[in-house]
């Protein structure tokens, strides 16, 4: 190997050590993005339509298309109660 390929071989080498580095220092900072409604309260579809005076349908809608935060959890569909509350009022102010 001549000299400028082991020059460019140990430029690489250090690089890739730099960029681990800021990899793992990025890694340990444990950073979550910031969700409001990751750890509040789950309602089943049934609360969640009573609270929204709409049907279960509706709910399995709104979850389907991403309008409040859902997870089916143990076999059945759970609704954010924040991220309904927000869609709610939202709704609500769309249609004044």
């Amino acid at each position: 190997m001549d000299a400028a390929a082991r020059i460019r071989l140990e430029q690489t080498a250090v690089t890739m050590e730099r960029e681990a580095a800021a990899i793992r220092a990025l890694l340990a900072e444990d950073a979550e993005p910031f969700v409001p409604w990751s750890t509040d309260r789950r309602l089943n579809t049934g609360e969640a339509a009573k609270l929204a005076r709409v049907s279960d349908a509706v709910i399995r809608d709104w979850i389907k298309k991403k309008r409040v935060d859902g997870a089916r959890i143990g076999g059945r569909w759970t609704v954010s109660e924040a991220s309904l509350q927000v869609f709610l009022q939202n709704r609500a102010e769309l249609t004044r």
